[in-house]
């Protein structure tokens, strides 16, 4: 009788163990979307650039005009405030070509808009969420309403992975893009509670991307040296 105990627990103890490397199979296939999808998205970010220090009048077209001069722009994100109906004073751009961005950065170092000096930086990723374990039928649409019922709407863009051998499907991870690190760190406090689930029994995960684009020291001296005049 003690013998059969003793085989039981035997079993249960080798149980636990099969379970804790299953977890930790889990965990390394996370990490290794992470990291999938964080080096998909740096590359997406190197095509881009920060403009800070926009006169509050400032539009679209001002900054097409402008930084259109070293390539082609084929998007302006030109964040606004919903109150004033104004924008922020800073906006993202991205070209056709990772080139012409790192072109605008190095050659656009004080450029003028609308009458008001501007800053140019590359297009970091410490303002970007990485979210798990979010269920593999969900739309980008649930995903958005889920996240708003957890007061979390302030994000800029939401880019949830297509799974391309399952049509309608999912991979069970998003990136969550915000304006400001403050943004991003807010959501992050929040979606980091374990209560907080996205339609499956195991809470979210959360992490910063943080993931930097290869620029040279000397553009990023250049960058550096001239927000520091600018303060």
């Amino acid at each position: 009788m003690v013998d059969e105990e003793l085989d039981e627990g035997g079993d249960d103890v080798e149980g636990e163990g099969y379970e804790n490397a299953d977890e930790d199979h889990h965990v390394d296939g996370d990490d290794e979307e992470h990291n999938e999808m964080v080096k998909e998205h740096r590359k997406r970010k190197e095509f881009e650039i920060f403009v800070g220090g926009l006169d509050k009048d400032a539009t679209e077209n001002d900054l097409m005009k402008v930084f259109g001069e070293v390539g082609e722009i084929t998007e302006v994100r030109l964040m606004m405030n919903p109150v004033t109906k104004k924008n922020k004073g800073f906006a993202f751009l991205r070209y056709a070509t990772v080139e012409q961005a790192r072109r605008a950065v190095s050659e656009l170092k004080n450029p003028l808009v609308r009458g008001k000096q501007c800053g140019v930086a590359p297009s970091h990723d410490n303002d970007t969420l990485f979210v798990g374990n979010i269920c593999k039928t969900w739309t980008k649409e649930h995903l958005k309403d889920k996240l708003k019922s957890y007061g979390v709407e302030s994000f800029d863009d939401l880019l949830l992975a297509e799974d391309t051998n399952n049509p309608g499907m999912n991979r069970g991870y998003a990136l969550l893009e915000f304006s400001t690190r403050p943004e991003a760190m807010d959501a992050f406090r929040t979606l980091q509670k374990r209560d907080v689930v996205f339609g499956v029994d195991r809470s979210a995960k959360v992490s910063f991307a943080d993931s930097y684009p290869q620029v040279d020291d000397e553009i990023m001296a250049q960058v550096t040296t001239y927000f520091v005049q600018l303060l």
